[in-house]
């Protein structure tokens, strides 16, 4: 009698996977955006001139902070 196929092995884990990654790959200019607006909105607020690009700087950062970790998560699992 043949085993039953393991999750892993059928199709829905690679969707998982895609899904994952598709993501990620919004994560970086949403990121890099949303910390730009914020910026802009602050330097407008504050009459000040380098926070947009503060928070631009720190949203692209944190994006790929967020990207390192998930791609040693799963390193480690493999």
């Amino acid at each position: 009698m043949p085993e039953p196929k393991k999750k892993d092995d059928t199709g829905a884990s690679a969707m998982v996977a895609v899904a994952r990654y598709l993501g990620l790959a919004f994560l970086i200019p949403m990121s890099a955006g949303a910390g730009w607006a914020l910026g802009a909105y602050l330097d407008r607020t504050l009459k000040t001139s380098f926070l947009a690009m503060t928070c631009l700087l720190l949203g692209i950062v944190g994006s790929f902070i967020q990207l390192l970790r998930e791609l040693l998560r799963d390193a480690n699992k493999q």
